[in-house]
């Protein structure tokens, strides 16, 4: 967690948990989870509305609560200082999924998140190597974030910053103009 609003980590936190109540996304409970775990009320949010693929919009006690990806800022009209983005890039490098918040049209924090790579996933992974299958890594995640996990994995060929309801023509796609017999493989 990085404040970028003097407000304080916790409250960053706080608002944060409060407008990822109304998300069903594993990452929005995690947040959530996080905040509990810490102490932090987390109590009902007026109204919350998913951006697929991007992030949520909420309100909370007459605050505008975004919670995402550049491109729901952008889409909003909040800028991104130039610093910010360095600390953005950072936490991609080291395959964090970074998540901004906005809180009335202005950048307030960073969330860093991590998706544990599963025990087992490396062994699978070289299995299927082994039988001389391609790997491929469809994410919804930001390239570098991707790319790093990738690495960790062995997969080197990955397909970034996809949004959910494009994931069936990503696969229709490497079907069809490359040939591919295609076998997907998703978790939560």
């Amino acid at each position: 967690m990085i404040d970028l609003s003097g407000k304080g980590e916790n409250e960053i936190l706080r608002l944060a948990a409060i407008a990822e109540t109304g998300s069903e996304h594993p990452l929005g409970q995690a947040v959530v989870n996080h905040a509990k775990e810490k102490g932090i009320s987390v109590t009902n949010l007026d109204s919350f509305e998913a951006v697929s693929g991007h992030g949520l919009k909420a309100i909370y006690m007459d605050h505008d609560i975004l919670i995402g990806n550049r491109k729901l800022m952008n889409d909003n009209g909040i800028s991104i200082a130039e610093n910010t983005e360095q600390d953005l890039n950072k936490l991609e490098n080291k395959g964090k999924t970074a998540v901004l918040v906005s809180v009335d049209k202005k950048i307030a924090g960073i969330i860093a998140l991590a998706d544990t790579i599963k025990e087992n996933a490396k062994e699978a992974i070289d299995s299927l190597k082994a039988m001389r299958l391609e790997i491929i890594m469809l994410t919804g995640d930001n390239e570098k974030t991707a790319k790093t996990v990738a690495s960790k994995l062995g997969i080197s060929r990955v397909i970034a910053q996809v949004l959910p309801q494009e994931k069936e023509h990503v696969i229709s796609r490497l079907k069809e103009q490359e040939k591919k017999t295609v076998a997907m493989v998703g978790w939560d």
